[in-house]
């Protein structure tokens, strides 16, 4: 596998910003990219990751909203030894607002396809 030691430092720069994206066509390693970044010493034990990959079948984005969700709470639960996790009608932004100043890695995969 590839290492592209560049794009690794930029990933671990990720974390000073509000958002980063990652935009190329298929083949290119972007979710190769974000493996390695999952591994590197700049993520690796503290930054907690949320990975959706879209299907065709995700035309209106509910199936992408509840995996969020599902994730996001499982994080909540893990750092704020919360068993309730967020009520429904918290928006997926104020989810990850409240895990502040938790790091958290959101990943949409292919989402060209909605």
């Amino acid at each position: 596998m590839l290492r592209r030691e560049r794009l690794l430092d930029a990933m671990a720069q990720r974390l000073d910003r509000t958002i980063t994206v990652i935009s190329a066509g298929a083949g290119f390693g972007k979710s190769t990219l974000i493996e390695q970044t999952r591994d590197h010493p700049s993520s690796a034990g503290h930054v907690r990751f949320v990975h959706h990959r879209i299907q065709p079948i995700d035309i209106d984005g509910s199936d992408l909203a509840e995996s969020l969700a599902a994730q996001i709470d499982a994080i909540a639960r893990e750092v704020r030894q919360d068993q309730e996790g967020f009520a429904d009608d918290v928006s997926l932004a104020d989810r990850l607002w409240h895990l502040s100043p938790h790091y958290v890695t959101v990943v949409i995969d292919d989402i060209p396809l909605i």
